[in-house]
């Protein structure tokens, strides 16, 4: 991030049309509109696939189940 888009956005963030109750929401959208979604997703993705899901060591076999 630039310092330009950084000192924008901490601007942003003291303008009082933003509301606390929908700053997710907007946060989220931002993710979307930006592309930062699909690459946030990919990394997780991309981290998960690397770590195996931990187990409980005394879990049966039928309680183990497929990763997704």
């Amino acid at each position: 991030m630039t310092r330009t888009r950084a000192r924008y956005d901490q601007a942003s963030l003291q303008r009082p049309e933003i509301k606390l109750e929908s700053l997710k929401e907007d946060i989220k959208e931002f993710f979307k509109i930006s592309g930062w979604e699909k690459k946030l997703q990919n990394a997780v993705y991309s981290e998960l696939s690397v770590f195996p899901l931990p187990s409980h060591p005394a879990a049966p076999p039928e309680h183990l189940k497929e990763p997704l």
